[in-house]
């Protein structure tokens, strides 16, 4: 017989018990990041007034929320398992609209996280004299052909770009829960995966050096990573893979683009790995069916 749901509780009311549940147990981290803030506007204060020029702040330093992204899952069910018999389980509603709720609740707690570090951010760049996004000159084009083909433009970062971080991180925060929820021993099998995949790489490399098998995992790889839909473009909009260093006739490294960053193509690379996030989400939380017996 499956636990006695006469008398659920309302949606909004049980996510709005999740938030201040789940808020009151990262009290200790929260207190933890306050401090390190304090320790990284303490040094960023000291390095501006020393060198007389005040800090710029970009887009891509909200990307230090990732880890934290990655990280939150596992403390929110740190006190209570997915797979244990925690007392969440037995609250009278469906154990798929406790984990469902408690995801939101979550994901509600991770944007608060990420507004305070662009609080933060912000508050550093314009207290010392900087400024929120750095306009520089950006060479763009095909250096392979000729530098003199190289167009230079004028580049500040856009609005949107500071939306970046913000759906990078929701989209680590969802892919950690669906692990967590999905997988009963989640750390282990990344473990494994990891550690398989670099031994069938270290093996096939090993065996044919350049080969058409080595080669093929390498366009795969590139492809993945800098592809249309790959990773670089969803997490960071092609900030961290559309330039290149190069080397000029006169020694000199300069950096050129081959496109500037685009909120078409962010979009719909963001789009596209935040809808599989959400797909294996709910096929962990289809897991979490009622037990009867």
């Amino acid at each position: 017989m499956s636990p006695v749901k006469d008398h659920p509780a309302s949606l909004g009311r049980q996510l709005v018990e999740q938030i201040r549940i789940i808020g009151r147990s990262l009290r200790r981290e929260a207190l933890a990041l306050i401090v390190i803030l304090l320790v990284l506007t303490a040094i960023g204060l000291f390095e501006a007034i020393r060198g007389g020029v005040g800090l710029n702040a970009d887009p891509e330093l909200l990307l230090a929320t990732l880890p934290l992204a990655l990280l939150l899952p596992f403390a929110i069910w740190r006190a209570e398992p997915a797979f244990a018999d925690a007392f969440v389980w037995f609250m009278p509603v469906s154990r798929q609209r406790v984990a469902a709720t408690k995801v939101v609740a979550g994901a509600f707690w991770l944007l608060v996280l990420v507004l305070l570090v662009f609080a933060w951010i912000a508050a550093l760049a314009l207290g010392s004299g900087g400024s929120m996004g750095e306009t520089e000159q950006r060479l763009v084009g095909d250096a392979s052909t000729s530098f003199t083909q190289l167009e230079l433009r004028r580049w500040s970062p856009p609005l949107w770009l500071w939306f970046v971080p913000v759906f990078s991180a929701l989209i680590v925060y969802l892919l950690a829960s669906a692990a967590l929820l999905g997988l009963r021993h989640p750390l282990r099998i990344l473990g494994v995966v990891l550690f398989g995949g670099a031994m069938l790489l270290a093996i096939v490399f090993a065996a044919s050096p350049g080969g058409a098998v080595g080669q093929s995992l390498m366009r795969w790889q590139d492809l993945a990573a800098n592809g249309s839909l790959g990773y670089n473009l969803a997490f960071t909009a092609g900030v961290s893979s559309l330039s290149d260093e190069w080397m000029r006739a006169d020694g000199q490294t300069v950096s050129v683009w081959r496109d500037l960053p685009s909120l078409r193509s962010w979009a719909t690379a963001m789009l596209s790995w935040f809808a599989a996030a959400v797909i294996l989400l709910l096929a962990a939380i289809a897991r979490h069916r009622e037990r009867t017996g």
